[in-house]
């Protein structure tokens, strides 16, 4: 049982304190990283051995609240539940499974490691361990690119209907190859808007390939057959407008498979293969641009944004996502007023 007092648990002794601090310094790469790891190491001085150990554990031994700023209780109790691991000196694989992760997940260094990381790496935690130690890689940079690219696989596919069917493929093949964040949208979005499944038998070449394959299908060369519209023949959006320039960034309604397919092909991503939808009249796409240059892309739905997209999928600023809801407000608005 854990014990709880008023005082935190803290290594008494000032040289053995400032010792496990100066540690961790040499173990992780960020600030809020050492702060964490700092809090942990100084409460027993056993703990700084676990850390060495598994440094990933340092994500998960201080919780935060939803607003993310510690909380008091909860600072106390993080606390004293490692103290009292500490105290009774249970083996690293018992403390690991205590925090919900797997003896795999020791080997991701300290320095490849970054608060942001703590979903990734419940998602790893979640996967058999032989996939998990296979797949990660050894140098610092290769973790670090890795646990960024599997974090950017997951915050696309996680909620996905196929996303478990994937994730063990993913994780292997983004460690095999070294591919990069920017490069995992290209097959996310073949997985759930392409025409042919994704073989669980190719590697990510192979893989890139059949994507690219099938982003050159979404040409709007062939958009007389496939929608029943010429290539450059104009859709009627109603009462939306062509041209809206809204907080210095420019929103232009794209209203031709041809301009649809050349926003997919500029940003990188599978918006061509929304083109029926826009025929259909069941949504609106938008070229959202700075200084001539397209920096997002909107896809709005009985006025309401659906999705807003960055090249290669990526996650826009908030500046244009803030932009992007009032420009969908401002014309929900107006279509109302001219129905």
């Amino acid at each position: 049982m854990i014990e709880m007092s008023d005082k935190l648990p803290q290594i008494e002794d000032p040289i053995g304190y400032a010792a496990a601090c100066e540690h961790v310094v040499k173990l992780f790469k960020t600030d809020t990283m050492w702060r964490s790891a700092k809090f942990a190491a100084t409460v027993h001085e056993r703990a700084i051995d676990y850390i060495e150990q598994a440094p990933a554990l340092v994500l998960f031994i201080l919780p935060e609240d939803r607003k993310r700023k510690l909380a008091g209780g909860d600072r106390a109790y993080a606390a004293h539940r490692l103290a009292y691991h500490c105290r009774q000196g249970v083996r690293l694989k018992e403390i690991m499974k205590s925090y919900g992760l797997t003896m795999p997940l020791r080997k991701l260094k300290g320095k490849a490691l970054a608060p942001e990381d703590a979903g990734v790496v419940r998602l790893l935690a979640t996967l058999p361990p032989s996939v998990v130690s296979q797949a990660i890689p050894n140098s610092i940079v290769d973790q670090r690119r890795w646990l960024s690219a599997v974090g950017e696989w997951h915050r696309i596919c996680g909620k996905a209907r196929w996303a478990d069917a994937y994730i063990e493929w993913a994780v292997t093949q983004l460690a095999k190859h070294k591919v990069r964040k920017s490069d995992v949208g290209t097959i996310t979005d073949f997985i759930g808007r392409g025409d042919l499944p994704l073989n669980l038998a190719w590697e990510w070449p192979r893989a890139i390939a059949a994507a690219d394959d099938w982003h050159d299908r979404l040409s709007a060369g062939d958009a007389k057959a496939r929608f029943g519209v010429m290539a450059d023949q104009v859709v009627d959006l109603g009462t939306h407008p062509d041209h809206t320039v809204l907080y210095g960034l420019e929103f232009v309604a794209l209203r031709t498979p041809t301009a649809i397919h050349a926003e997919g092909k500029a940003m990188h991503h599978c918006v061509a293969s929304y083109v029926q939808a826009v025929v259909n009249g069941q949504a609106h796409i938008v070229s959202i641009r700075r200084d001539e240059q397209r920096v997002a892309t909107l896809e709005l739905r009985d006025g309401h944004v659906m999705q807003l997209k960055g090249r290669f999928n990526h996650q826009v600023s908030r500046e244009i996502v803030e932009a992007a809801r009032t420009y969908a407000s401002d014309n929900r608005t107006a279509a109302k007023l001219t129905a």
